[in-house]
C-alpha cells in the first residue's frame, strides 16, 4: 500500500486547503521528508486527515464535531491511496446546516471511488460507511487498528516497552499488538469456571436439603393408610344407612304436605271458575256478532270517504277567489318588468362609443409607460459605467506612477551588487565539491569507526575464547554427575541400552493399568447387579400392594352407585317440593284481594276457601333442601370419577409390571450376571483364587493396592525420563559450546585481516579529502572565500542568501518592467473609454425628456373626455343592470303562469269532488240498508246493538286465554292430586324405620362428624405419601442433573487449569510471549539492516524482558537498559517496522509515519537516526517524520512546514 496524496480542508488548526501530492516534486524527489513546527501548530492533524479519510476516525478519539475547526461550516479529508497496480481514492467530509457556523452538526459522508483507467476517471464503489470500511479492509487487508500499527510506527511505545517494569511492560506491549482478547479469553474461562462450580454446589446442597423417607418409614405410611381407608368404608356405610331413614321421614312429610296443598288449590280453582261466568257471557256475545263484522266494517269506510270528500269540496271552494287576484296582480308585474328592461338596453347603447374611445387612450399610455421606464434604466446605467471607467482610470493612473518609482529602486540595487550575477554560474560547481568532500569525510568517519569497533571485537573475541573454554569444562562436569546420577536411580539388572529401562517400564505400568480397568469393570458389574435384584423385589412388592388396593376400589365403586342412585330420587323429591312452595308464594299477594261471593280472575269461583284458613308457604326451607340434596348428589359423583380415575391408573400400572417391563427387567439381570461371569473368567486367568461371583466391597482393598504399585511404577518412570532428558541436554550444550569456541577462534583470524585493511583504506581516504578541499578552493577565491570544516556551514548558508537575493532583485526589476508597460497601454484605453461613455449619457437624457413629453400630453386628453373613471368598471355595471331588468322581467312571467296554472287546477279539482260526493252518498246508502237486514237475521234488534256486541279483538283474545287457562289447571290439578296420593301411599309401605326424625338427624350428624375427621386424617396421610413421591422423583433428577453438571464443570475447570485466572494474566503472558518471540524475528531482519552489529532476543520461560545481542562481541547477551540513547532509538525503530510488518501481515506498506521518539535524541544520536531512516528510505518506502526538534529541520530537505499564525490556526507550506 503507497499513499499517493493527502487532502484536507477545516480540520483543526488547519483552516485552509492543504494537498500533498506525493507524485509532485519536492515530496516525489525524496522519499524521506519531515513534517515541521511548534509544538500545538498542527503537525499531527495532517495524520488524523489519513485515518478520517480511510477509516472514518482518528487516534486520538474526538468526536466529529470537535474535528472541524473553529467557525467553519464545512470539513472534508480526502485520500489517494495504491494497491498493487490499482488507484482508489477515499473521502470523509462534514459540515453543519447551510454550512454556516452556526448551524445544527450534520452526519458525517463517505466516499470510495476506484480508477478507471480508459474513462481517465474515478468511479464510486461505495458510499455507506458500513460498506466503505469493509471494502477499505478488502482492498488493503488492513483494519483500523492494523492500519495504525502498521502505517504510523509506534517506536515511541516501544522505547517505553524497553524501559518499563514487568507489570507496565505487559499492559504496553497488549496496548501495542492489539493482544487484549486473551486477557479476555483467561478472564472469561475463570468466570465460567467459577459459575459451574456454583451451579454444581447449589445442586449438591439442594439434594442434601430433601427430605426423604426411609424404606420402613415409607412403609408404616402405606400399612396406616391402608387400615384409615377401611374404616373410611365401614363408616360411609352407617352414615348412608342414617342419612335414607331420614330422608324417607321427610320425603313423607313433604307428600303430606303436597295432598293438602293439592285439595286446597282445587277449591281455589272451583271458586274462580265460577266467578268467570259474566266473561263468559260477553264472549258467548262476541262470537254471536262476530259474522257481522265485515258489514260493519263496509259501512264505516264508505262513511269516512263521504266525509272526507266533503271536506274537500268546501276547502277548494274557499281557495279559489284569492288565487284569482294573485293571477291578476302577476300579469301587472310582468307588464312593468318588461319595460324597466327596454330603459337599460337604452342606456347601454348611449354609453358604448365613449367607452370605446376612452378605453383606446388608455392602451396607448400603457403602452407609453414600458419604453420610458426602459430609457430611465439605460440612463442610470450609462451614469454608472461612466462613474466606474472615471475611477478605473484614476487608480490605473496611481498604480502606474508607484511602479515607475520602485523600477528605479529596483535598478539603483543591480548596479550596487553587480558581483553577486555570476554566483548562479558558479555555486552549482561549488556545491559538487562540497558533496564529494561530505561524502569522502562520512567515509573517513565512518572507516574509523569500523576501525575501531573490530580493534575493540578482537580485544572481546579473545575474552570471550577463554570463557568458552571454561564452559566447556563445565558441561563435562555436569555430563558425569547426570550420568552417576541415573546410574544410581536404575535397577540392578539395568543394562546399557536406556532405552530398554524405559520400555520395560511402560509394559509393566501398561499391563497394571488394564488390570486395573478389568477390576474396576467387575466391581462397576457387581454393584449394577445388586440393584437389579433389589429393583426386582420393590417392583413385586409394588404389584401385590396394587392389586389389593384395586379389589378395594371395586367394592367402593359399586357402593358408590347404589348412593347415586338413592341421592337423585332425593333430589327429585326436594325439586318438586320447592316448585309447590313456590307455587303458594306466588298467588299469596293475589288471595288477599279476593272477596266471598266475587269471582276469582283465575278460576273464576265465587268460594275462597284458602281466604279462610291461611296456609303458610315455606319456600327458603325448601330451597336449602334442594341445594343440600344437590350438593350431596354433586359430592358422591365426584367421589365416583375420583375412584374411577384411581382404579384406571392402578390397572395401567398393574398392566404395565406384568406386561413388558418386567419381563425387560429380568433380560437384564441375565445380561449382567453373563457379563459378571465373562469379566471373572478373565480375572481368573491373573488371579486363580477369585470365585465366580465377586461382590463389589471385596474388591476395592485389591485394586487399592493395585493403584498404589501402578503410581510406584510411574513416579520411577518419570523420574527417569527426567534425568536422561537433562543428560540429553547437557550433551547437546556441550557440543554447542565446542562448535561456539571453534566458530570463535576462526572469528579472530578474520578479525585481524580485517583491521590491516581498515588501516590502509583510512589512510587513502585521507589523502582525497586534502586533494578536494584543493579543488573547492580554486571555486570559492573569486568570491572572497576559503573552505573550512568549521564554517563551510555558514559560507556556504550566505553564497546561497546572496545567489537568491540577487535572483529576486532581478526577477523583480523584469516584472516591474512588464507591469509598467501593461499599465500604461490601460490607462491610454482607459481615457477612450471615458469619451465615449459622456457621449453616451447623453444621448439617453435627450431620449428620456421627450417620451416623458408624449406621455404627459395623452394623460390631459384622457382626463378631458372621462376624468378618472374606469371604462371597463363602468361598462361591466350598465351590462349589470341590464342583466338584473332580465331576470326581473322572467321572474315576472313565470309567476303569471303559475297563479293561472293554480286557478285551473283548483276549478277542475272541485268538480271532480263534486261528482265523487254524489256517487258515494248512495254506495253509503245501500251499506246501511244491508246491514240492518243482516243484523236481525242474526237476532239482534238493529245495526246499532250488534255493533256493540262485539268486543275488540285484544279483549276477545284475553277472554279466550283465560277460559283455556282455567280448564287446563282444572285438569292439571286433578292428575298431580290423584298422583301424590299414590305416591304417599307407596312411600308408607316402604316403612323403613320407626324412629322419629330428631333422633336420627342428631345420630345423622355424629357419623357426619366422624367420618369428616377419619377423611381429614386419610387426606393428610395421602398428601405425606404424595410429598414423599413427589421428594423421590426430585431427588433423582437431580441426581441426574449433578451427574451432567459435574461433568460440564470438570470440562470447565480443566480449561481454567490451562488459562483461567481473575485478572487475565495467565494466558496473556502466554499469548504475549509467543507474539513477542515472533515480533522479535522480524525486529531482527530490520535491524540487521539498520545495524548488523545487534539482535534482539527474548529471555526464556514466561517473561516479558528482551536482551540485546552484541555480534561484535561474540554475541554476547546483556541487558536492554545498557544500550545508549541511539542504540536504544535503533532497537525500537526495529521493533516498531516488526510491528507494521507482522499487523500488515502480506500487504506490502510502501508509507510510513513517524510521529514521536526524536525530542529526546543527541546530536550524535540523532546523526546516527537520520543515517538509519536514510538506510530505511533506500528500500523503497516513503518515510514521514513528525518533530519539532530544530536539528532534524536543518538535516531533512524536503519538508512540510506547519506555522501557527496569531488567530489559532496555521498555515502549511511544502519546501524542498
Amino acid at each position: 500500500m503507497r499513499i499517493i496524496s493527502i487532502r484536507l480542508l477545516n480540520i483543526n488548526s488547519l483552516r485552509t486547503m492543504l494537498v500533498l501530492d506525493f507524485n509532485e516534486a519536492p515530496l516525489s524527489k525524496s522519499r524521506l521528508f519531515a513534517i515541521t513546527g511548534d509544538t500545538g501548530a498542527g503537525k499531527s492533524t495532517i495524520l488524523d486527515a489519513l485515518t478520517l479519510a480511510l477509516y472514518g476516525q482518528v487516534p486520538r478519539k474526538a468526536d466529529e464535531g470537535e474535528i472541524m475547526s473553529y467557525g467553519a461550516g464545512t470539513s472534508l479529508a480526502e485520500v489517494e491511496f495504491e494497491v498493487g497496480q490499482e488507484r482508489y481514492r477515499s473521502k470523509w467530509s462534514i459540515w453543519r446546516a447551510h454550512e454556516k457556523a452556526e448551524g445544527a452538526l450534520q452526519p458525517s459522508r463517505r466516499e470510495l471511488s476506484h480508477w478507471n483507467a480508459e474513462k481517465q476517471a474515478f468511479e464510486i464503489i461505495g458510499e455507506k460507511k458500513r460498506e466503505v470500511n469493509e471494502k477499505i479492509v478488502e482492498i488493503t487487508g488492513l483494519d483500523y487498528d492494523r492500519f495504525c500499527r502498521s502505517v504510523l510506527l509506534s517506536q515511541g511505545d516501544f522505547a517505553a516497552f524497553l524501559k518499563a517494569d514487568e507489570r507496565d511492560r505487559s499492559e504496553l506491549l497488549e496496548r501495542i499488538t492489539g493482544t487484549a482478547i486473551y486477557s479476555d479469553l483467561s478472564k472469561a474461562a475463570f468466570e465460567r469456571h467459577k459459575l459451574e462450580k456454583q451451579r454444581l454446589e447449589a445442586l449438591e446442597q439442594e439434594l442434601e436439603m430433601l427430605d426423604l423417607l426411609s424404606e420402613e418409614e415409607a412403609a408404616a405410611l402405606d400399612q396406616q393408610l391402608k387400615e384409615l381407608q377401611n374404616t373410611v368404608k365401614s363408616r360411609r356405610a352407617e352414615e348412608q344407612q342414617l342419612r335414607e331413614q331420614l330422608n324417607w321421614l321427610l320425603q313423607l312429610e313433604k307428600l303430606q304436605q303436597k295432598e293438602q296443598r293439592l285439595q286446597q288449590e282445587a277449591n281455589d280453582l272451583e271458586e274462580q271458575s265460577t266467578a268467570f261466568q259474566p266473561k263468559a257471557g260477553r264472549l258467548a256475545l262476541h262470537r254471536k256478532a262476530l259474522p257481522l263484522q265485515l258489514p260493519i266494517q263496509r259501512l264505516q269506510d264508505a262513511t269516512g270517504q263521504l266525509q272526507s270528500l266533503n271536506e274537500g269540496i268546501a276547502k277548494d271552494e274557499q281557495a279559489l277567489p284569492a288565487l284569482q287576484q294573485q293571477l291578476e296582480a302577476a300579469k301587472k308585474n310582468s307588464a312593468e318588468a318588461a319595460d324597466a328592461l327596454q330603459s337599460a338596453k337604452a342606456a347601454q347603447q348611449k354609453q358604448a362609443p365613449l367607452l370605446e374611445k376612452v378605453k383606446a387612450l388608455d392602451l396607448t399610455i400603457a403602452g407609453q409607460r414600458p419604453t420610458l421606464e426602459k430609457q430611465q434604466q439605460a440612463l442610470a446605467h450609462a451614469r454608472e459605467d461612466l462613474q466606474k471607467t472615471t475611477q478605473q482610470q484614476q487608480k490605473t493612473a496611481t498604480a502606474l506612477q508607484t511602479a515607475r518609482e520602485k523600477a528605479e529602486s529596483v535598478g539603483q540595487w543591480l548596479e550596487t551588487h553587480a558581483s553577486w550575477s555570476k554566483l548562479a554560474e558558479d555555486l552549482p560547481g561549488i556545491r559538487e565539491q562540497r558533496k564529494q568532500l561530505a561524502g569522502s569525510f562520512k567515509e573517513q568517519q565512518s572507516i574509523s569507526k569500523k576501525l575501531e569497533q573490530q580493534e575493540n571485537k578482537q580485544k572481546t573475541g579473545a575474552a570471550a575464547l577463554s570463557t568458552l573454554q571454561q564452559q566447556a569444562n563445565d558441561l563435562n562436569q555436569k555430563r558425569d554427575h547426570a550420568l552417576s546420577q541415573f546410574n544410581q536411580l536404575a535397577p540392578k539388572s539395568f543394562t546399557t541400552d536406556t532405552s530398554s529401562l524405559l520400555d520395560r517400564l511402560h509394559e509393566e505400568i501398561t499391563g497394571l493399568t488394564q488390570r486395573q480397568t478389568r477390576l474396576e469393570k467387575l466391581q462397576t458389574l457387581s454393584r449394577d447387579y445388586e440393584k437389579l435384584l433389589a429393583t426386582y423385589s420393590r417392583l413385586e412388592t409394588e404389584l401385590e400392594e396394587l392389586q389389593a388396593r384395586d379389589r378395594i376400589l371395586n367394592a367402593e365403586v359399586l357402593g358408590t352407585l347404589d348412593q347415586i342412585d338413592q341421592l337423585q330420587k332425593t333430589r327429585q323429591y326436594r325439586s318438586r317440593i320447592f316448585e309447590q312452595q313456590q307455587a303458594i308464594a306466588n298467588y299469596e299477594k293475589d288471595r288477599a284481594h279476593l272477596e266471598e261471593g266475587e269471582p276469582c280472575p283465575l278460576c273464576l269461583s265465587t268460594h275462597h276457601p284458602f281466604r279462610e284458613k291461611e296456609v303458610k308457604p315455606f319456600v327458603d326451607e325448601a330451597r336449602e333442601d334442594l341445594k343440600r340434596a344437590e350438593a350431596q348428589l354433586e359430592k358422591a359423583q365426584q367421589q365416583q370419577r375420583q375412584l374411577l380415575t384411581e382404579q384406571q391408573q392402578i390397572e395401567m400400572r398393574i398392566e404395565q409390571l406384568q406386561g413388558d417391563e418386567k419381563k425387560d427387567l429380568a433380560g437384564k439381570l441375565q445380561e449382567q450376571y453373563e457379563q459378571l461371569v465373562a469379566h471373572e473368567e478373565q480375572i481368573a486367568a491373573l488371579q486363580p483364587k477369585e470365585s465366580q461371583w465377586v461382590k463389589a466391597s471385596s474388591l476395592s482393598g485389591e485394586l487399592n493396592a493395585l493403584q498404589a504399585e501402578l503410581e510406584q511404577r510411574q513416579a520411577d518412570r518419570k523420574t527417569l525420563s527426567q534425568v536422561l532428558k537433562s543428560l540429553d541436554a547437557i550433551k547437546a550444550d556441550l557440543e554447542k559450546a565446542e562448535r561456539r569456541y571453534h566458530d570463535a577462534a576462526a572469528d579472530q583470524r578474520l578479525l585481524e585481516a580485517e583491521v590491516g585493511r581498515l588501516q590502509q583504506e583510512q589512510a587513502e581516504k585521507a589523502r582525497q579529502f586534502e586533494e578536494g578541499t584543493a579543488r573547492i578552493n580554486q571555486l570559492l577565491e573569486p568570491h572572497g572565500f576559503a573552505f573550512e570544516l568549521k564554517t563551510a556551514k555558514a559560507m556556504f548558508q550566505t553564497l546561497e542568501e546572496r545567489r537568491e537575493a540577487w535572483a529576486a532583485q532581478k526577477g523583480e526589476a523584469d516584472a516591474l518592467a512588464k507591469e509598467t508597460a501593461v499599465l500604461e497601454a490601460q490607462l491610454e484605453q482607459l481615457n477612450q473609454q471615458l469619451e465615449e461613455r459622456q457621449a453616451v449619457v447623453q444621448e439617453q437624457e435627450a431620449a428620456v425628456k421627450e417620451s416623458q413629453s408624449a406621455l404627459a400630453q395623452l394623460q390631459q386628453e384622457r382626463e378631458a373626455l372621462f376624468g378618472d373613471k374606469d371604462p371597463v368598471k363602468v361598462g361591466q355595471a350598465l351590462q349589470e343592470q341590464q342583466e338584473q331588468a332580465e331576470a326581473q322581467r322572467d321572474e315576472a312571467q313565470d309567476a303569471a303562469v303559475k297563479a293561472e296554472q293554480a286557478v285551473l287546477t283548483t276549478q277542475s279539482s272541485l268538480k271532480e269532488k263534486q261528482e265523487q260526493q254524489i256517487s258515494q252518498s248512495a254506495k253509503v246508502k245501500g251499506f246501511e240498508d244491508e246491514l240492518v237486514k243482516a243484523a236481525r237475521s242474526a237476532g239482534f234488534e238493529d245495526a246499532a246493538t250488534a255493533q256493540s256486541a262485539l268486543l275488540t279483538e285484544s279483549e276477545a283474545q284475553s277472554l279466550e286465554t283465560e277460559a283455556e287457562t282455567l280448564r287446563q289447571q282444572q285438569q292439571q290439578l286433578q292428575q298431580s292430586l290423584k298422583e301424590t296420593q299414590a305416591e304417599l301411599e307407596q312411600e308408607k309401605a316402604r316403612a323403613l324405620t320407626d324412629r322419629p326424625a330428631d333422633e336420627l338427624e342428631t345420630a345423622l350428624e355424629e357419623a357426619a362428624e366422624a367420618l369428616s375427621a377419619l377423611q381429614q386424617r386419610t387426606g393428610a396421610l395421602t398428601e405425606q405419601q404424595r410429598r414423599y413421591q413427589a421428594q423421590q422423583a426430585k431427588a433423582a433428577g437431580l441426581a441426574e442433573q449433578l451427574a451432567q453438571q459435574r461433568k460440564g464443570y470438570q470440562r470447565w475447570a480443566a480449561l481454567n487449569d490451562i488459562i483461567g485466572q481473575a485478572d487475565g494474566k495467565k494466558f496473556r503472558m502466554f499469548a504475549q510471549g509467543l507474539t513477542l518471540q515472533k515480533l522479535t524475528q522480524l525486529a531482527n531482519i530490520h535491524l540487521q539492516q539498520l545495524h548488523g552489529r545487534y539482535l534482539i532476543q527474548k529471555r526464556e520461560g514466561d517473561t516479558l524482558e528482551l536482551d540485546i545481542v552484541d555480534t561484535y562481541q561474540a554475541d554476547n547477551r546483556r541487558s536492554m537498559n545498557t544500550l545508549s540513547g541511539g542504540e536504544s532509538f535503533l532497537v525500537s525503530l526495529a521493533l516498531a517496522l516488526g510491528l507494521s510488518e507482522l499487523a500488515g501481515r502480506d500487504t506490502q506498506i510502501q508509507s510510513l509515519f513517524i510521529d514521536e521518539g526524536f525530542g529526546t535524541l543527541d546530536e550524535n544520536t540523532l546523526d546516527l537516526a537520520i543515517a538509519t531512516l536514510e538506510n530505511l528510505q533506500a528500500s523503497g518506502k516513503t518515510i514521514g517524520i513528525i518533530s519539532h526538534v530544530k536539528a532534524l529541520k536543518e538535516r531533512i530537505a524536503t519538508q512540510v512546514q506547519v506555522t501557527k499564525q496569531g488567530n489559532g490556526f496555521s498555515t502549511v507550506q511544502v519546501v524542498g
